[in-house]
């Protein structure tokens, strides 16, 4: 999949900001920073990720894991707040 821009010198070289990555797939991961692209989204919340496992991280510790004890409107209330940095009752 070729990235937009000219081409770069370095196969590995972003072609929007220059910082040279170690791998085609960092250079694709780093890419989204540039196109807002979050395409890991929470079925229980929606919050959106980059990375699939930022995601499982934010599913293990905001709504008890993978068949976690939370109800999901327990778990929608408390994904919420810790997004606002805070947590409720």
């Amino acid at each position: 999949m070729p990235l937009p821009g000219p081409a770069a010198a370095n196969p590995l070289q972003c072609n929007t900001c220059g910082v040279v990555l170690s791998s085609t797939s960092n250079l694709k991961r780093h890419f989204m920073t540039h196109t807002g692209e979050r395409p890991f989204r929470c079925q229980v919340c929606g919050v959106t990720y980059t990375q699939s496992n930022n995601l499982k991280r934010h599913y293990m510790f905001t709504h008890g894991g993978h068949g976690g004890q939370q109800s999901t409107a327990a778990a929608s209330t408390a994904c919420q707040a810790s997004n606002l940095g805070t947590l409720g009752p």
